[in-house]
C-alpha cells in the first residue's frame, strides 16, 4: 500500500473523500461519490490523469468505465476506497463507505450533454403544438427550440439524431439549396428516455433498446462497460 502521498495525490483523495462524505457525486454501481476527472477540483489547475491512474493502481480509488457502447475511448468515474480513506487518515468510524456492487441495469445508461437533454425535453413537450411541416406536426428547428426555452447547438441535436432519439430532415428552400434549414422531431425511442441524475453539464439517462436502423457513434463492436480497479 502507498504510504507517502504527494501533494497532488492527497488533494485528489481529499476531494473524493469530501464528495463521498456529502453523499454527493454521481450514483453508480449502487453507491454515490463518483466523479469524472473534469469534476475534480485539482484538474482545473493541472492534468491529473496519471495521478488517478496511480491511485487506482495502489487501490486508493475505484475506477469504473462508463463509455457508451460502441465507442473506443474510455470514460472513467472515480471514487475513493477504504484504503484511500486510510491513506489520508480517515478511519472507518468517521465515514461509512458502502462498497460498490454490480448493477446490470446500468448497461443501458449513458451520459447525455445537458443541452441535448433540454432539447429533447422541448421536442417531447412541444411536439404536437409545434409547427406543421411535411404535413405532420412535431417538427422544430434549432431557433424554435431556443424560443421554447432551450439554448442548443447543432452538435447537441446531432448527438440526439445519431442515437435515434430524434429524426432530422432538411426543409427545401430554393433560396439556399446548399444550406437548407434542418428540422427535428422526437422519435418513439426519444420519448422513452428516462433521466436518472443531473450534474453540471451532463444528464445520466436510461436509454430504450435501439432499433436495428439506429446508427451508433462508431462502427466498432461494444466494449466492456464496467472496469473496476482497486478496492
Amino acid at each position: 500500500m502507498k504510504t507517502e502521498l504527494r501533494a497532488a495525490e492527497r488533494a485528489v483523495l481529499l476531494e473524493l473523500y469530501r464528495t463521498a462524505q456529502a453523499r454527493d457525486g454521481w450514483h453508480r454501481r449502487q453507491v454515490t461519490g463518483w466523479l469524472f476527472i473534469h469534476e475534480i477540483v485539482e484538474s482545473a489547475t493541472s492534468y491529473i490523469g496519471s495521478t488517478l491512474t496511480d491511485l487506482c493502481r495502489w487501490g486508493l480509488t475505484d475506477k469504473v468505465d462508463v463509455r457508451e457502447r460502441g465507442t473506443a475511448k474510455a470514460v472513467n468515474l472515480y471514487r475513493i476506497t477504504p484504503r484511500g480513506l486510510a491513506a489520508i487518515g480517515i478511519g472507518r468510524e468517521q465515514l461509512d463507505l458502502p462498497l460498490p456492487a454490480d448493477d446490470a441495469a446500468e448497461e443501458s445508461t449513458v451520459y447525455m450533454p445537458r443541452a441535448a437533454w433540454g432539447a429533447l425535453e422541448v421536442l417531447r413537450r412541444q411536439g404536437e403544438a409545434a409547427r406543421e411541416r411535411f404535413g405532420e406536426t412535431g417538427w422544430m428547428n434549432a431557433g424554435e427550440i431556443y424560443a421554447a426555452g432551450q439554448n442548443v447547438l447543432s452538435d447537441d441535436l446531432t448527438w440526439l439524431a445519431r442515437r435515434g432519439l430524434v429524426e432530422r430532415r432538411p426543409v427545401p428552400d430554393e433560396r439556399r439549396p446548399r444550406s437548407p434549414m434542418i428540422v427535428y422531431r422526437v422519435t418513439a425511442r426519444g420519448r422513452g428516455v428516462e433521466a436518472l441524475q443531473t450534474r453540471a453539464n451532463l444528464v445520466h439517462v436510461r436509454m430504450p433498446a435501439a432499433p436495428a436502423t439506429v446508427v451508433h457513434a462508431t462502427a466498432r463492436p461494444g466494449l466492456a462497460f464496467v472496469n473496476v480497479c482497486g478496492g
